[in-house]
């Protein structure tokens, strides 16, 4: 696929991403997937099925508990994201490219989730 790796930098398809761009990219698909996997129903309630799978159930006022170790994890972004930065870094070790250009849409749908949290938003004022 043409991928190399030379000191600092990570070449994809003629594009040089340095470390930190790299860094940046998988981090950001890092969070964003796990927010995915903790808190959205995804398209068709997929991710919500998929969280049941592993043991997440819901109480009698609908909060989701997870019932074994891995739906806790699960359900918790700050113990679940050492486990999805593995995996983003076990892809980025094997297929460094692919791994950043698969990370990219997360990592770009967490900036925009972001400043659109913060209330920055891009559009006219109506008067």
């Amino acid at each position: 696929m043409g991928v190399a790796r030379s000191g600092a930098f990570c070449v994809w398809k003629g594009k040089r991403l340095n470390d930190f761009t790299t860094l940046l990219i998988l981090g950001l698909a890092t969070w964003r997937v796990a927010v995915m996997a903790a808190e959205e129903d995804g398209p068709f309630g997929l991710l919500e099925r998929i969280r049941v799978l592993l043991g997440v159930r819901f109480d009698e006022v609908g909060d989701e508990y997870g019932k074994n170790e891995v739906a806790r994890n699960l359900l918790c972004i700050w113990c679940s994201t050492p486990w999805w930065g593995l995996l983003w870094t076990a892809f980025w070790l094997v297929r460094p490219g692919a791994a950043v250009a698969c990370a990219l849409p997360f990592a770009l749908s967490a900036v925009a989730l972001t400043l659109h949290g913060r209330g920055i938003r891009f559009r006219k004022k109506v008067l």
